[in-house]
Order: structure tokens, then C-alpha cells, then sequence
């Protein structure tokens, strides 16, 4: 199976499910490798902490956004 179809399938999963999977790929990787991805999403949580303080984006409330998917939906 390639990554993308993995990835795809992955999507449809519930968001409980989705992190179960993602603690458990995490676990597959060696000490170095966990270390590495767990800077990549604390770099990544910090460069939009920082976009959000700045005003470079606007947070949008859960809210509109359910608001807006819902009606996308129909």
C-alpha cells in the first residue's frame, strides 16, 4: 500500500483513533528519531504560537469553524 492511500485511510479515522495511531508510530521509532519528531511538533506548535501573538493569522472558535463544515457538508 502506498503512503498516500495509508495517509487517506488514516484521515478517516475518528480523532481518538488517529492519536492512538500516531502513539503508536511514535513507539516504532528509535529514542534519536522519537526525540527528533517530538522538536519537529514543539518547533512547529511555537512558529504558530508565534503567528497567533504577532497577529500574522487570526484564530478562528471551534464554533464557526463546525459551523462552516457542517454547511459544507449539506
Amino acid at each position: 500500500m502506498k503512503l498516500k492511500q495509508i495517509e487517506k485511510e488514516a484521515l478517516q479515522l475518528s480523532a481518538e483513533e488517529r492519536a492512538q495511531l500516531v502513539r503508536h508510530l511514535i513507539a516504532s521509532l528509535t529514542p534519536s528519531q522519537q526525540n527528533e519528531a517530538w522538536s519537529d511538533v514543539l518547533a512547529t506548535a511555537q512558529s504558530r504560537a508565534h503567528q497567533i501573538d504577532s497577529g500574522e493569522v487570526e484564530t478562528v472558535a471551534y464554533s464557526s469553524v463546525m459551523e462552516k463544515a457542517r454547511t459544507m457538508i449539506r
